[in-house]
């Protein structure tokens, strides 16, 4: 009975050995292809490693262009060169007016002394200024006095005035 058992328990193995070692062979073929598969994959992460670190430098060079750009843009929008101001001024400025005083301070707001001839000029400067682009059309006329001033052998009567309003665009055409 023992040789029996024995017998069944040994007679399997001879007829299973040669499938098995035909799976192992099998399984250990399959093993070595994902092995160089493998080796294939982590060549190829290495070789990637290095552009992947590119992209990253290459990404924070863009943001900060980007922010360079956005500071550019917002110098520019608030770029402020007074010489088209002045020059518009002198354009509108009526014959019997002048200006004694023409400041524009780092608020935008502007404010002129002068002399005028008559308190209608006054109004025609105070007109045109604010039918302009670049000026506000909350422009006010302070303090006026009247005075007398030598011209020649003549003294000449003239109204002292002082105009005050803001600058709202430096550049009207690019708006």
């Amino acid at each position: 009975m023992i040789f029996i058992a024995l017998l069944l328990l040994k007679v399997p193995d001879w007829f299973l050995i040669e499938q098995w070692a035909a799976e192992r062979k099998e399984i250990e073929g399959q093993v070595a292809s994902l092995r160089i598969r493998y080796k294939k994959i982590k060549k190829e992460l290495n070789k990637n490693k290095g552009k992947k670190e590119l992209l990253k430098v290459f990404n924070t060079q863009i943001k900060k262009l980007q922010r360079r750009t956005l500071q550019v843009d917002k110098i520019i929008k608030s770029r402020t060169n007074p010489r088209r101001v002045l020059e518009k001024m002198a354009r509108i400025v009526p014959e019997d007016v002048w200006f004694t005083s023409l400041v524009i301070s780092e608020k935008d707001e502007f404010s002129v002394d002068g002399l005028a001839l008559s308190y209608k000029s006054i109004g025609n400067l105070i007109t045109l200024t604010k039918e302009s682009s670049y000026f506000g059309k909350n422009i006010t006329l302070g303090e006026t006095t009247t005075k007398m001033i030598p011209v020649g052998s003549k003294e000449v009567r003239v109204e002292k005035f002082k105009i005050k309003g803001v600058v709202e665009n430096y550049n009207p055409r690019s708006n």
